[in-house]
């Protein structure tokens, strides 16, 4: 219909301005979408492990949208998560469900 036509147009729009962005910059911009439902979130989100690992998409990275509050907070997070990291170079870190663990 209509709006399947215009919102295919729009996300094309999206994608070509930050491709331009990027190559003009040299730094990525995110690219926000819109999902028909939470299972095909949860379920992309969840396969997102297996794009990082093929060769072609290693540099795509997917989140969830986040409150304004939830990403100062994850920013905190990374920053401290980083400074441990170069602390301790012996020691591996990973951040699961916004705490930082030692494993």
């Amino acid at each position: 219909g209509i709006n399947a036509e215009y919102g295919k147009q729009w996300y094309q729009r999206r994608v070509r301005e930050a491709v331009v962005s990027t190559q003009s910059t040299g730094k990525a911009r995110p690219i926000v979408a819109t999902l028909a439902s939470r299972e095909n979130v949860v379920t992309l989100l969840r396969k997102a492990k297996e794009l990082r690992e093929t060769e072609h998409y290693s540099d795509i990275y997917l989140s969830p949208d986040r409150t304004f509050e939830e990403r100062v907070e994850r920013k905190r997070t990374v920053e401290i998560f980083k400074k441990l990291k170069a602390d301790n170079p012996t020691k591996q870190y990973v951040i699961r469900r916004g705490v930082i663990e030692c494993v």
